[in-house]
């Protein structure tokens, strides 16, 4: 059973908010939180993809789960950057709003399929 994640609208903003972190994730520091940051970021597309090639609705939604868990933690991550006031060419702020849509969209496809 194939969820074709590379159409859902979900996946494409998720993988644009990646692009948006790699372009910039040299410059920050400490290097683990920069590490952190951009696992977080892949692994919500990653799950989205892996996910929908599982052979059931139910191990779908498990996998949108950890997107949406990795979305948490992301909003995180680039709050305390943001909070630490550090000068980037990143909009923290503009991104973690993104990331909150794409927390309720994750969310709504997870009802969707059934958890």
């Amino acid at each position: 059973m194939s969820h074709n994640y590379d159409k859902l609208q979900v996946y494409t903003r998720s993988i644009a908010v990646s692009v948006e972190i790699m372009k910039i994730i040299d410059t920050v520091r400490p290097f683990r939180l920069a590490e952190q940051i951009v696992s977080s970021s892949i692994s919500i597309p990653s799950n989205i993809a892996e996910g929908s090639e599982r052979s059931s609705n139910k191990e779908f939604a498990r996998f949108l789960e950890y997107s949406s868990g990795s979305a948490s933690e992301l909003i995180t991550q680039l709050t305390i950057l943001n909070k630490a006031d550090k000068t980037f060419s990143l909009d923290c702020d503009a991104l973690i709003t993104e990331l909150h849509e794409i927390n309720n969209m994750l969310r709504s496809l997870i009802a969707k399929h059934g958890r």
